[in-house]
């Protein structure tokens, strides 16, 4: 966003109905929403995005609620959140989509994610207890699982272009990792030692944005 500003917006749901969306990425041709109970997807090319039946559902996942995707050199990984969906705890699925169909990444359940990012040519997923980040061809290349002699309480991270990973802790705030020296640092904004950080963004102009 050169602006900052909210050009549009568009109603995606069967008949133009409200849905909600819980996020959304893009790869080089197509728009991905991650909604509650599915996962839309329309062409970047469409001439009106705004016109529901540019938008239609992607087949081959269960329904549920979909809280976070991100999209990376062809492909798109999505969370399906048994958390928001049922209330249970460490149960998410990951998939991957390729182009042509979804699969599952990793092994199904046994963990809760709050958010999956792209960073740099890198997916850096934020798990409850942890966060892994991975290449562009899904091979993993970190792992964090505690710091400050405590555990992780990340709930969003990215990676900036010098590889420094920026995490926001609902503990100690906003949490950096510089490999090449800087080791683990941690930092509160000015104000109350209570403000927390829940979401985090890395922009294009080498800054690191949160949000309580």
């Amino acid at each position: 966003m050169d602006r900052n500003e909210i050009k549009d917006t568009y109603y995606i749901g069967t008949n133009g109905a409200y849905v909600q969306v819980r996020d959304i990425t893009a790869d080089a041709n197509y728009f991905y929403a991650a909604c509650n109970n599915v996962v839309y997807r329309a062409l970047k090319s469409s001439p009106n995005l705004a016109d529901y039946n540019s938008w239609s559902i992607m087949p081959g996942l269960p329904v549920g609620i979909y809280n976070t995707i991100a999209s990376i050199n062809g492909n798109v990984i999505v969370n399906y959140s048994k958390l928001l969906t049922n209330n249970i705890s460490y149960a998410d699925t990951l998939y991957v989509y390729n182009g042509v169909s979804w699969t599952y990444f990793g092994t199904p359940g046994g963990f809760t994610v709050y958010s999956i990012k792209e960073s740099h040519n890198n997916w850096v997923i934020t798990f409850e207890g942890a966060v892994s980040t991975f290449d562009a061809n899904l091979a993993g290349n970190g792992y964090y699982s505690g710091y400050f002699s405590d555990i992780t309480r990340a709930r969003s991270a990215v990676m900036d272009s010098q590889n420094n990973l920026w995490i926001a802790d609902a503990k100690f705030g906003l949490v950096s990792f510089q490999p090449t020296g800087g080791g683990l640092a941690y930092r509160y904004p000015n104000g109350t030692s209570k403000f927390k950080y829940e979401w985090i963004c890395h922009s294009g102009w080498n800054n690191v944005r949160c949000a309580r």
